[in-house]
């Protein structure tokens, strides 16, 4: 599904970004060419591309994972296009928010642990991490009440479904997280890095936050896929259309005159 690519490709792009945060959890596949000094030197091995075995066969789907899907098929099931749209921006957004939220905890921590260890740094840090948190909590805040103004808005589904749903994707992406152990690594260098870090990775999460802020209306007219459905309708409805039949009374190049 395309939120759980979303979802891993963000949290080990940060966990990249981030050598402070070094996870028992495979780095992304250029991670080992990163010069920073921080470097995890047990980590395992990268995850096979595509979410594919080594012998090419998907992974079966968790549990929780079988049950958040047949939740989601079972929902959009009778749903008509701009419907299933409307669902799937929802559901989408939401998954962008959790993500980043876990985000944000992950350089919390590694800013506190940081600065317990090097005490030169925990100025810098505390008030970069401010701005940084400051900037980001503040997206959130619009992200979170434009996803549920679109909750609001539909009618296909009851409002508390959708939010069930949401919730599941939720607590899935939370289990997962606990079975990863975090292991700060809080050397000078490390935390040089991660201060280094902060602007870049704000502005990776401020954009992406910043997606979810798109109107429907707005989404629509940049989904190509919407916009060749609604051309070949209006190709459709004009070839349906009979062409208008010519008055039969009047000659090819004169004008119709009205009876005296």
């Amino acid at each position: 599904m395309r939120h759980a690519a979303l979802i891993c490709t963000l949290l080990l792009t940060f966990a990249a970004a981030f050598p402070v945060l070094a996870e028992d959890a495979a780095p992304a596949p250029d991670a080992a060419q990163d010069e920073s000094p921080a470097e995890a030197k047990d980590e395992a091995p990268a995850p096979v591309a595509q979410g594919k075995s080594p012998e090419n066969k998907a992974p079966e789907p968790s549990p929780g994972m079988k049950d958040l899907q047949k939740s989601i098929g079972k929902m959009t099931m009778d749903m008509d296009g701009l419907q299933r749209r409307h669902f799937f921006m929802i559901y989408n957004n939401n998954n962008i928010i959790s993500a980043v939220k876990t985000v944000r905890t992950d350089v919390k921590n590694a800013v506190a642990a940081c600065g317990k260890n090097n005490p030169d740094l925990q100025k810098p840090l505390d008030l970069r991490f401010a701005d940084w948190e400051s900037t980001v909590s503040g997206l959130l805040e619009k992200a979170e009440a434009n996803r549920d103004g679109l909750i609001a808005a539909q009618d296909y589904a009851k409002p508390e479904a959708i939010r069930a749903i949401n919730k599941k994707a939720d607590e899935l992406r939370e289990e997962t997280q606990m079975k990863i152990e975090k292991t700060p690594v809080t050397t000078k260098e490390a935390c040089d890095y991660l201060l280094n870090k902060m602007t870049e990775t704000q502005d990776a999460l401020s954009n992406l936050l910043r997606q979810t802020l798109i109107t429907f209306p707005q989404a629509l007219q940049n989904d190509p896929t919407y916009l060749e459905e609604e051309a070949d309708k209006v190709e459709k409805k004009d070839d349906a259309e009979p062409a208008a039949e010519s008055d039969p009374a009047v000659e090819p190049g004169e004008k119709a005159t009205d009876s005296e």
